[in-house]
């Protein structure tokens, strides 16, 4: 896929301010015009990742192990090309987040979004730390419901998020192997206007590779389909 023209990410919105006393509850149309504060927050969070010593670390683990499985497949590493090696590189982190990766979905009516480090932090973070975290509000949770939580497994140490921390966490990594341009990838249903879900765009060259770490089942190259559909392409 050759690199399209840029896009515009949208102008502020207006709207009259409330009188004294008055609450006004304006609704937030789920397009670039909508979310353009947290595409704003995205853009920081896959910056700094790149220049964060976290997300170096684990960038260049991941690098390293998918070279190390290259090799054990046949594949001479040394002979590659500089955009071949970026793009099994790339292949790699799209496959190592698809497996760390788990997907939640925000709160209704309230946008969290952890930085890419921070993600990470948590992934890393040993299983005794986690239940010391996570063991009071079972018993507490258990106890006000009559249940026994004896059988309930203690979450693993993962990057957990929705659809916009997935996407920063893959680029961030990628941007940290020097891996860009990146952009993100947004679509919707056809006719609305919305974008309600995003995903990741990689350049490696002049090539563009899309990818969604929500979606394990689809690998580098694959997308789910949408009828609507923008981007934001950005320097790093």
């Amino acid at each position: 896929m050759r690199r399209p023209s840029r896009p515009h990410l949208g102008t502020s919105m207006t709207a009259p301010s409330p009188r004294v006393g008055e609450v006004v509850s304006t609704p937030i149309p789920d397009t670039f015009q909508g979310i353009r504060f947290e595409v704003g927050r995205m853009v920081e969070h896959v910056r700094n990742a790149r220049r964060d010593a976290m997300v170096l670390d684990v960038a260049r683990y991941i690098a390293e192990r998918t070279a190390v499985a290259a090799n054990a497949m046949g594949v001479d590493i040394n002979s590659m090309t500089e955009s071949e090696k970026k793009l099994l590189f790339l292949e790699g982190i799209v496959y190592w987040c698809q497996e760390s990766f788990f997907f939640v979905s925000d709160p209704t009516g309230i946008e969290v979004m952890e930085t890419p480090a921070r993600q990470l932090r948590r992934y890393r973070t040993p299983a005794e730390i986690l239940e010391i975290f996570w063991g009071p509000i079972l018993k507490r949770m258990g106890k006000a419901r009559g249940i026994d939580t004896s059988s309930i497994e203690m979450p693993e140490g993962r990057a957990v998020g929705d659809c916009e921390e997935g996407v920063c966490l893959s680029l961030g990594l990628a941007t940290a192997l020097d891996i860009a341009p990146v952009r993100f990838e947004f679509g919707g249903a056809k006719g609305t206007g919305t974008l309600h879900h995003v995903w990741s765009g990689v350049y490696v060259g002049d090539e563009l590779h899309q990818f969604d770490v929500t979606q394990p089942q689809l690998g580098l190259g694959e997308v789910l389909p949408f009828e609507h559909y923008d981007f934001l392409e950005f320097e790093v």
